[in-house]
C-alpha cells in the first residue's frame, strides 16, 4: 500500500542520510579543535598545541518524532533481510507478539508538533595553525548535506489525521520544511588577549559555499483543512511558498554545483585560571553558527500561493502519476491547476535562495583535576527566514578524562526537549570514535533515530603550550 511505501522511504532516506548534528562527544574536547570549531570557531585559541590537521571527519546523525520502530536498534535496519520484512504497525492485530524476522514501523501518538532531521557531514582535510601567542589561523572543508521539518502540527499524525471525521476541520499551524546539499571552504582566524584572571579569545570562520541541489517548504500563516470524502482534502486561507533546483528533476542527474553563497561563524571563549600554570578551571563560550545563504540563480523553480477564503479541494488520484523527484515539475503543475485553475499561475521565478540552519550555542567546561572535565552545551534554532532550513535543540552535559593519548567522553543530551540520548566517545591518540545515541547501536527499545561519527587528526603530541588558562600571561610555544 501508498502508506507502507512512503512510510520505508522516509525511513530509508533518514538512515541512509543521516549525519552530523552536534557530535557532543567530538566537539567538547579541548584536544580537537579544528573539529571543535564547527561548534565554536574560537575553539583553536584554547587547545594546548601549536598545530593541528585534521584528515578526515564523518559523522552521522537523525531524529524524529512522527514514526519509529518497535523493539528494535540501528544494525537491525541494516540488515538486509529485516528489511524485506517491515510491517506496519496499524495493520497488525497484535504488533506486541510479532514473531523475529520482522520490524514493526509505528507511529507516535502524543499531542506534540512533529519534525524530522537528518544532515550529512563529511570534513575534508582541515587544520589550524598559531602564528604566535595572540593570533591563529586555519583551514575548513567539509561537504554537507541536511533535511528536515519542523512546527509539523500534531493533527497530521498518522493515529490522529485517520480519526478525523469527513468535512472535520482543523487548524494548520506555520510550518517549514527544506533539503541543502553543499560544500564549504571556510578560512577560521582566532585573536587571543590575556585577562586578569584567564583569558578572552574571539574566533570567526568566512565560508564561501558551493550549492548543488536543495528544495524547501513553508507555510506562513494558519490555514483550515479538513478531510473530505474520497480521501481528498479541502482548505483555505494558506499562504505557502516552496522551491526547488531544477537538478532534481533530472533523469539524468549529474552531481554538479548550481548555487554559491556565504556563510559565518562567530564565537568567543573566556577561561577562568586554574590552580596549575597553563591550566583553566572554567572556559565559557558563546558562538553563532551557519549565518548565511546559498542562492541558486537560473537553476531553479520558485512557486508561491495565496488563497483566500474560498475552498480548494485536492484529490489523490489527480497525483498518482508522481512516483519521485524527477515528476516534481509535474506535481508543481497539478497543485497550480488545482487551486488557481491555472497550471503555471503558482511560478514566481527561475532563482531561489535556502539559507543555513543558523544557530546559537552557549557552552561551559569545568575542570575538576588536569584530567577529569565536565562540560555542558546548549543549542537553540535562529528562525532567520521561512526558505530555510531549521535544526533542532539541544541540551547536553558531558564529563570526560583527557590526557594526550586517550580521552573517554560520556555525553548525556535531550534533543529538541523530547528525547534523551546517552552516548560515548573515545580518543586513542589522532582517532576519535563515538556516538551521541549508544542505545540505539545496542539495545532493542522503540527507535526514532541514531548517530555516530568518527575524526583522524594529527597534533604535536606532547608538545603542549597552554590550555586555554594563562595566569595572568600568553605563554610561548616550545618546539
Amino acid at each position: 500500500m501508498n502508506l507502507r511505501l512512503l512510510s520505508f522511504l522516509i525511513c530509508l532516506f533518514s538512515l541512509l542520510n543521516l549525519q552530523g548534528q552536534e557530535q557532543v562527544g567530538l566537539r567538547l574536547n579541548t584536544l580537537t579543535g579544528i573539529n571543535a570549531s564547527r561548534l565554536n570557531p574560537a575553539a583553536p585559541a584554547i587547545t594546548p598545541y601549536r598545530w593541528e590537521i585534521n584528515l578526515g571527519e564523518v559523522s552521522a546523525f537523525a531524529d524524529n518524532n512522527y514514526f519509529f520502530f518497535r523493539n528494535a536498534r540501528l544494525p537491525d535496519l541494516l540488515n538486509k533481510e529485516l528489511n524485506k520484512n517491515i510491517l506496519i504497525s496499524p495493520e497488525l492485530a497484535n504488533p506486541e507478539t510479532m514473531p523475529p524476522g520482522f520490524l514493526v514501523m509505528d507511529f507516535y501518538n502524543d499531542d506534540k508538533r512533529r519534525f524530522a532531521y537528518a544532515s550529512s557531514t563529511v570534513m575534508g582535510p582541515s587544520f589550524y595553525y598559531k602564528i604566535d601567542r595572540y593570533n591563529s589561523i586555519g583551514l575548513v572543508t567539509a561537504a554537507r548535506f541536511i533535511a528536515g521539518a519542523s512546527g509539523v502540527d500534531n493533527d497530521f499524525s498518522y493515529y490522529k489525521f485517520n480519526q478525523l471525521r469527513a468535512d472535520e476541520f482543523f487548524q494548520v499551524a506555520p510550518m517549514q520544511a527544506g533539503a541543502l546539499g553543499f560544500t564549504e571552504i571556510g578560512l577560521n582566524y582566532t585573536l587571543s588577549s590575556p585577562a586578569p584572571n584567564g583569558s578572552f579569545n574571539l574566533g570567526i570562520t568566512a565560508k564561501y559555499l558551493r550549492g548543488y541541489d536543495g528544495a524547501f517548504f513553508s507555510s506562513r500563516k494558519e490555514f483550515d483543512l479538513a478531510r473530505i470524502v474520497g480521501n481528498g482534502l479541502e482548505g483555505s486561507g494558506a499562504r505557502l511558498k516552496y522551491g526547488y533546483t531544477d537538478n532534481l528533476t533530472s533523469e539524468n542527474y549529474e552531481l554538479n554545483p548550481t548555487g554559491s553563497g556565504v556563510g559565518i561563524d562567530i564565537g568567543m571563549y573566556a577561561t577562568v585560571d586554574g590552580y596549575d600554570s597553563g591550566e583553566y578551571i572554567w572556559k565559557f563560550g558563546f558562538s553563532i553558527l551557519d549565518i548565511g545563504e546559498i542562492r541558486f540563480k537560473n537553476t531553479a523553480q520558485r512557486h508561491n500561493i495565496r488563497l483566500n477564503s474560498d475552498p480548494v479541494q485536492l484529490y489523490p488520484e489527480d497525483y498518482a502519476g508522481i512516483n519521485d523527484l524527477t515528476d516534481l515539475d509535474q506535481l508543481a503543475g497539478s497543485f497550480s491547476f488545482d487551486v488557481l485553475r491555472d497550471s503555471t499561475a503558482t511560478f514566481q521565478d527561475n532563482s531561489i535562495s535556502i539559507m543555513l540552519p543558523s544557530a546559537i550555542s552557549f557552552q561551559v567546561d569545568h575542570a575538576i583535576t588536569s584530567n577529569i572535565f565536565i562540560g555542558g552545551l546548549l543549542l537553540h534554532y535562529l528562525p532567520l527566514g521561512d526558505n530555510g532550513l531549521r535544526r533542532g535543540s539541544l541540551l547536553a552535559i558531558a564529563p570526560r578524562f583527557e590526557h594526550t593519548w586517550v580521552s573517554f567522553n560520556l555525553p548525556v543530551s535531550f534533543y529538541n526537549w523530547q528525547h534523551v540520548r546517552i552516548g560515548a566517545a573515545i580518543r586513542l591518540g589522532p582517532l576519535t570514535v563515538g556516538t551521541d545515541h549508544l542505545g540505539s547501536w545496542f539495545s532493542r527499545k522503540d527507535l526514532y533515530g541514531s548517530d555516530i561519527y568518527a575524526a583522524f587528526s594529527l597534533f604535536p603530541f606532547g608538545k603542549k603550550g597552554r590550555k586555554g588558562g594563562n595566569n595572568g600571561r600568553l605563554p610561548c610555544y616550545s618546539f
